[in-house]
């Protein structure tokens, strides 16, 4: 049956919203069933599908970005350094904190729900033509939110786009930047490759390996296109750049570029919580290493890091200086065979002006309040490290709750090497995928020796935390999944508007 077309905006994406919770209520019904075809299907039916709308994805030069850590703050650097020049830029990430249009922006405008809703239904509509057809279609509400990125990217005209893979990076939907279709060619079409941090996440469907998990993040290589790689963390970097080298060899690309090798960072230092830098931030001093000078000696940004640059990001963390080395060496790329050129003071202005919500998003100075959709050995371990920059004498209570593709001892480990816990209130993520609370506090008893209790929502578990906590001496950190970050912010501001209705402080 079609779907209707409505009139109002904020109708009509109700019918999206209820569209997609049937299209997810597939994975709830048959997961195991459901993960074994995300391992096994590959993208040709859905390049089709982009190919009879005219593939949008070609339609302007793209950074694709994959990687256990650090791909969204670097899309979201990229994407507002990119903005910063003047460009028209397409951001594409995952998951969404509150809207589905949050996915969708150009020049950090969210696409507006009535486009939203627009695009998706017409190409639900278009699409569910040909769903007895094997030949073209979408499986996924990721899938279709992929192609209603790119098809509204090329009706904004944007001028270049930064795409952050969903999950994986081989058979992951947006990895359609190789050849479209004989009749459909990527003509001058081109592409950066990016290749962040590499970790242990999703280990169901990636593998429970570097090896296997790197294989797969490699995935989005393509002929012709630039690669770049982060530093990677040093007991898996040997391997990653093993795998990175010989798929880039095996595809053809014009240039792998290991980031640690053309950008140095130093002096890297925190900046806490300000007016500038509401959540804190990040300085350090970038220049170019002897390869890099080598590498790009013709371009003005080359010559412009040649004798270093004092660089302030609004992203928090020590941890943020692998992803600015990244982006660096990525715009170094973009400016030398793209030709896309990237003057300094854009990446200066691009850097303070950033903004990624929940990662380290600091909710309330006093008392410290953290909501960090960290869900990952390596992210978790970047938030305990900038907590205890900031914050190293104050011991924390924790509202927790994972998805089941979680390596969850390998993140409680990264968690309690270095924070003073004093209880943890254990809840359960809206998803499909969600583990259950009770077995994550069960983790949290037999692994960390702390206190736990699990509660039905997320409004409960910070309910009972905001009681217990000693606002003097304790911080309250957030944290285990994205799917946490919006419902714990909703759940903080009622309880503070509710306190100051009583006429009660914090």
């Amino acid at each position: 049956m079609p779907y209707p077309e409505h009139k109002n905006a904020a109708t009509a994406y109700d019918t999206v919203v209820d569209l997609f919770n049937r299209m997810i209520d597939y994975e709830k019904a048959d997961r195991k069933r459901f993960a074994r075809e995300t391992k096994e299907e590959d993208l040709e039916r859905f390049r089709n599908f982009l190919a009879s709308l005219g593939s949008p994805q070609f339609h302007a030069p793209a950074f694709h970005v994959a990687g256990t850590k650090g791909k969204g703050s670097t899309c979201a650097l990229l994407s507002q350094i990119l903005t910063e020049t003047g460009k028209k830029v397409g951001l594409y990430t995952s998951p969404h904190l509150d809207s589905y249009c949050e996915r969708i922006r150009v020049n950090g405008e969210l696409i507006p729900e009535s486009h939203f809703a627009k695009e998706i239904l017409e190409l639900a509509n278009n699409a569910g033509l040909a769903q007895t057809s094997s030949h073209y279609g979408f499986r996924t509400v990721f899938e279709l939110l992929t192609a209603c990125a790119f098809v509204y990217f090329k009706k904004s005209n944007i001028d270049v786009a930064v795409i952050e893979t969903g999950l994986g990076g081989r058979l992951d939907a947006t990895n359609v930047f190789g050849q479209a279709s004989p009749l459909l060619p990527r003509s001058n079409f081109q592409l950066i490759d990016v290749i962040t941090s590499v970790g242990f996440d999703h280990m169901e469907t990636l593998g429970s390996t570097i090896t296997e998990i790197a294989q797969e993040k490699a995935g989005i290589i393509q002929p012709g296109g630039i690669v770049v790689v982060a530093k990677q963390k040093k007991a898996s970097a040997d391997e990653v750049h093993r795998i990175v080298t010989l798929q880039s060899a095996k595809k053809g690309t014009r240039a792998t570029l290991f980031a640690e090798d053309v950008v140095e960072l130093e002096s890297a230092r925190v900046l806490p919580p300000s007016p500038t830098f509401p959540s804190g931030g990040m300085a350090c001093e970038a220049r170019l290493t002897e390869q890099g000078q080598l590498l790009f000696a013709d371009t003005s940004l080359a010559k412009a890091l040649r004798g270093g640059s004092h660089i302030e990001c609004a992203l928090p963390g020590l941890h943020q200086v692998e992803n600015l080395r990244t982006v660096l060496t990525s715009l170094l790329a973009a400016e030398h065979y793209l030709g896309i050129r990237v003057p300094i003071e854009a990446i200066r202005r691009g850097a303070r002006n950033v903004r990624w919500g929940g990662r380290f998003e600091v909710l309330s100075a006093t008392p410290p309040i953290i909501v960090d959709g960290a869900h990952c050995e390596l992210s978790t371990a970047a938030m305990v490290e900038t907590y205890r920059m900031l914050w190293p004498e104050r011991p924390v209570r924790i509202v927790a709750g994972f998805l089941r593709d979680k390596s969850l001892e390998r993140i409680l480990h990264a968690l309690g090497k270095d924070l003073a816990i004093q209880r943890v209130y254990c809840c359960q993520p809206s998803s499909p995928r969600a583990l259950a609370a009770s077995e994550v506090a069960e983790s949290f008893r037999s692994q960390l020796r702390v206190a736990a209790e699990d509660f039905d929502t997320v409004e409960d578990a910070l309910a009972r935390a905001w009681r217990e906590l000693n606002p003097e001496h304790e911080s309250l950190i957030c944290f285990g999944s994205m799917y946490l970050v919006s419902p714990f912010r909703r759940a903080l501001s009622s309880l503070a508007l509710n306190q100051e209705r009583d006429g009660t402080q914090r």
